[in-house]
């Protein structure tokens, strides 16, 4: 079982940032997808606050084209289309909020 914490120590919240994406897509492709042995994944947060607040709004902000935004929400779907491909069971433990 691999276990995938998020924990954002600069913020009280978890938050799905461009860097949290580009850091879980990192690990996903290096360490878990290509693993036989993982026979499931659990994502979890570190944080007694809750799961994952949602998008980071400070991201969105930064964009000043929004149709930019467009291919980052692709390639999030992507992201997640590939966890699936893994086969495996992906469980959420999720306490507290999660949007």
């Amino acid at each position: 079982v691999a276990i995938v914490r998020f924990d954002n120590p600069d913020k009280k919240v978890n938050t799905l940032s461009f860097a949290l994406m580009h850091e879980a897509q990192s690990l996903w492709n290096d360490d878990i997808h290509s693993d036989h042995s993982i026979k499931s994944v659990v994502f979890t947060s570190a944080k007694e606050s809750g799961f994952i607040a949602g998008a980071d709004i400070f991201d969105i902000q930064r964009v000043q084209d929004k149709s930019q935004l467009v291919p980052v929400i692709e390639q999030a779907l992507n992201f997640f289309l590939r966890m699936k491909s893994k086969g495996v069971p992906l469980v959420a433990a999720i306490h507290g909020p999660a949007l």
